[in-house]
């Protein structure tokens, strides 16, 4: 459903965690479809978050809140607390959710503000985890995701670093897009001060350059 939506978009792309993926999740294609939103969230919360009878829903304000907002309204009984409000969660049965996960960083910075703040994390939760590997996120706090999308990603600094780069392309953020042909794509250059164009137009340009 994500690739048909085109919430899976290819390229070489610098994560939030500052590794490299050739895949990226384009999570705005959520949250702007607020029927999918509130779709995906009433089965997050009947899946694996209701079970855990949450006082509390929160998460990251990079994607998690609005995530976390959207499952507060599916479970009668709770509320939403944005982070910055952890002092309302003392004493309290918390859900942490987030959107997408890859380290997991984002999400275990807002488990230790909740539990910072004397709450009590029930659980963290997610859409999608696409990596690998286990993250653990402390003592007796589960962690349980609608689905589980193994892309590859790479340290740049490690090892053979990111093969994407090893061909000569620098990597973009997710927001730039083709200059070339205007298309919803996502893109590369050849160097700073190449114009970013997507991967078709490349294929078109060297066939031109051809005999």
């Amino acid at each position: 459903m994500l690739s048909e939506r085109g919430a899976i978009v290819e390229g070489h792309f610098i994560l939030r965690s500052e590794r490299h993926s050739q895949y990226y999740i384009e999570k705005t294609v959520i949250f702007n479809d607020p029927v999918w939103l509130y779709s995906i969230a009433r089965e997050l919360a009947e899946k694996f978050i209701k079970v855990n009878d949450p006082e509390i829903i929160t998460g990251p304000e990079t994607g998690g809140a609005r995530l976390a907002r959207a499952i507060a309204h599916e479970i009668p009984g709770t509320s939403f607390v944005a982070l910055a409000d952890a002092t309302q969660m003392k004493d309290k049965r918390v859900a942490v959710v987030e959107d997408v996960i890859v380290t997991g960083t984002s999400l275990g910075i807002a488990i230790e503000t909740v539990l910072g703040a004397s709450g009590n994390v029930v659980g963290a939760f997610a859409i999608i985890k696409r990596s690998v590997d286990v993250i653990n996120f402390g003592e007796g706090i589960g962690f349980a995701c609608l689905s589980n999308i193994q892309i590859p990603d790479y340290d740049p600094e490690e090892g053979n670093g990111c093969p994407l780069c090893n061909i000569y392309f620098i990597p973009l953020t997710p927001k730039e897009k083709c200059m070339m042909c205007h298309e919803n794509r996502w893109v590369f250059s050849r160097n700073e001060d190449a114009r970013s164009i997507c991967g078709a137009c490349i294929v078109t340009l060297a066939s031109d350059a051809l005999p």
